[in-house]
């Protein structure tokens, strides 16, 4: 068995320098990195702000047409609205969980605009307790998941549904979706 050291030179080789480095980043995101890379604070730090700057950018693409929010589309959920209201509503509880408090359903029946505003608040709440976390605690359970298992879930249940998003919003009209890939975050962030 390769030990970290090895897995690292196996996977340069086998991808090339370039593509080494988003195949890291990949499996850093989905946390599969275990052996190649410890997470640590900072590592999920940048996640949940990744998280928060992806919400923020389809939410400014799709509040340009709020008429939009609760027509009918083919997908998981049957509106934009209803979607961006499950992001809400699972970013919104699952912090709770993280934060120990006791999960249950935020506020329902909101425009599209303060849902919006709903959804870019508790984004940066979780880049808030994040903040005030320690690498240790990443490790601790809340149930059955440990908090950094959550943070993945999390991160990873977003980007799901706004890929969702950006089909729902082309299928209604809406163009020039915006590019949420985490590797232009982080071209953005430097």
């Amino acid at each position: 068995m390769l030990n970290s050291r090895g897995k690292i030179s196996f996977v340069r080789h086998l991808f090339g320098k370039k593509t080494y480095r988003l195949v890291f980043s990949f499996l850093l995101i989905v946390g599969c990195a275990n052996g190649l890379s410890a997470q640590t604070q900072s590592d999920y730090q940048e996640l949940v702000a990744y998280n928060a700057w992806a919400n923020e950018q389809i939410l400014e693409w799709l509040i340009s047409e709020p008429e939009l929010w609760d027509r009918e589309v083919t997908s998981s959920f049957s509106s934009i609205y209803s979607t961006v209201a499950h992001i809400y509503a699972a970013e919104y509880g699952w912090l709770r969980t993280v934060l120990q408090q006791d999960w249950e359903q935020p506020e329902e029946d909101l425009l599209p605009m303060s849902l919006a505003n709903h959804l870019k608040s508790k984004s940066q709440e979780w880049i808030e307790a994040i903040d005030e976390m320690r690498d240790g605690q990443f490790a601790e359970n809340r149930g059955s998941y440990t908090v950094a298992q959550i943070i993945r879930h999390v991160c990873n249940h977003s980007t799901y549904h706004r890929g969702q998003l950006i089909t729902m919003g082309r299928q209604l009209g809406l163009e020039n979706p915006p590019q949420t890939d985490i590797v232009r975050y982080l071209r953005e962030a430097q």
